[in-house]
């Protein structure tokens, strides 16, 4: 099947303005770019503990482990909250 000539022309300058700037991110920006700090660390989420079993300790600890940094996330974001309230 071949193109009508609005999208050859559509493509063609498509490709003029995306190529260079592709060309300039991948081999100018991205490799002189330092790595970013992340503002926390990502966990993989892990069953909750009423969906352990009850002769599997690691999953309770686990459990336990994500509650505590859900907890502590969710008290750090009131404190916030509370900040800009007063």
């Amino acid at each position: 099947e071949q193109k009508n000539s609005f999208f050859r022309l559509a493509d063609a300058l498509y490709r003029i303005v995306d190529g260079p700037v592709v060309w300039f991110r991948k081999t100018i920006v991205e490799p002189n770019r330092q790595n970013y700090p992340w503002y926390h660390q990502k966990f993989r989420r892990v069953p909750t503990i009423d969906q352990c079993f009850t002769d599997d300790p690691i999953c309770k600890f686990e459990a336990n482990q994500q509650f505590k940094r859900d907890k502590a996330v969710d008290s750090e974001v009131l404190s916030i909250l509370r900040k800009r309230f007063e």
